[in-house]
């Protein structure tokens, strides 16, 4: 009697066992995200959570967002400290800027806890540590388009140049003007803006001295904000002269409130709407549905970094250490498509993707490249 009680006791507790071990199996897992961004990016990434949901995935996504303005170092870390402290938390989804995204990434890398940054392109990134991977090529890449473009494309022989005092407009506009010069250009007039959006100082000294100078193109390396206020002097002054603007000024929130100014202006972009990659259309449509108009280089590459995570975690990872070794494993693997193309990263842990030129008609960004195009990655593994 005592041997069958024990028996039952021992089946009984081995049941239990093997259920809370099966309940443990089934659990869901959970892809704890925090990003910082403006009212665009948070609407993609809300678009990914709803695509991510939809598919049947059994990834619980829970997202903390920040959409406060972050562009002073202090504020950064104001902000990164915040989802430091979040329990759980394995990734960052930002910030948009390069100084932003320099000064979170170091307390990110201390916490190790990854960081995707969407939109940043500055090269010191490279240098922050293995926890940073960014979804834009670096500036030596989109120096070179820039420069080809404006000596070979829009056939410009010399160019004036205005760049943002900031660690993004100095490295670009460093990068730029050596590789216009190799290709056998001519810098007429350069000089650096301001480091604040509309900082109008010294502007219209600027402005006169690029206009003297003669150029066939102004190539602006700075923010919209800024960017208005260059052209306003132009037109002021009566000038035509045709612009080219850096990937800066494809920002699509800020570039729409201001596009009446800038009708015939070129631009290099990372994204456009009208791409044909497996799940855009249906992203657009969900970006339109939230009276978002139609979604920005900024929003898409935000959206692309929560599948990235999401498929990480849909392969097994379940700790930021996981999603860090899954990102850098994308170096020897096919890429993960996303709805601004391919993602596969390399050296510096910077993917690759080409720069698209679009220009300004109508009140409308159109494309003057072929949005399907792939252009040869290069070898920088």
């Amino acid at each position: 009697m005592l041997f069958q009680r024990l028996r039952s006791a021992t089946l009984f507790f081995a049941l239990v066992a093997g259920l809370a071990a099966s309940a443990c199996r089934e659990a869901p897992p959970v892809l704890k995200v925090a990003c910082q961004g403006d009212t665009s990016v948070i609407r993609a990434v809300n678009c990914a959570r709803d695509s991510i949901e939809r598919s049947g995935s059994p990834v619980k996504v829970d997202l903390v967002f920040d959409n406060a303005p972050r562009w002073s170092p202090a504020e950064v870390i104001v902000c990164t400290d915040a989802f430091c402290r979040e329990p759980g938390l394995m990734a960052v989804i930002g910030f948009t800027s390069s100084d932003a995204s320099l000064a979170s990434a170091r307390m990110l890398n201390r916490h190790e806890i990854v960081q995707i940054v969407p939109t940043a392109t500055s090269p010191k990134l490279d240098d922050t540590g293995p926890w940073t991977f960014r979804l834009c090529p670096g500036d030596e890449y989109q120096a070179e388009v820039l420069a080809s473009t404006a000596l070979e494309t829009l056939g410009a022989g010399r160019c004036a140049l205005l760049y943002q005092n900031n660690d993004y407009g100095r490295e670009l506009a460093t990068l730029f003007r050596r590789g216009y010069e190799d290709l056998g250009g001519v810098i007429s007039f350069a000089a650096q803006l301001g480091s604040g959006f509309d900082d109008p100082t010294n502007l219209d000294l600027y402005v006169r001295q690029v206009i003297e100078s003669a150029p066939d193109l102004l190539v602006l390396v700075c923010q919209p904000e800024q960017a208005e206020v260059v052209q306003q002097e132009l037109l002021r002054r009566g000038s035509t002269l045709p612009l080219l603007g850096s990937d800066s000024l494809g920002t699509h929130s800020a570039l729409l409130k201001r596009i009446h100014l800038f009708e015939g202006m070129y631009v290099l972009l990372f994204y456009h709407h009208d791409f044909a990659f497996p799940g855009n259309a249906d992203f657009v449509d969900c970006f339109r549905s939230n009276r978002g108009g139609v979604p920005g280089y900024e929003a898409a590459l935000a959206h692309d970094a929560l599948l990235l995570l999401h498929q990480a975690v849909l392969e097994g990872a379940r700790t930021s250490e996981d999603i860090r070794d899954w990102l850098a494993a994308l170096v020897d693997r096919p890429p993960i498509i996303g709805v601004a193309g391919p993602i596969r990263f390399h050296r510096g842990r910077q993917a690759w993707r080409p720069l698209h030129l679009a220009e300004i008609r109508n009140g409308e960004v159109h494309l003057v490249s072929d949005a399907d195009q792939l252009i040869e990655e290069p070898n920088v593994r």
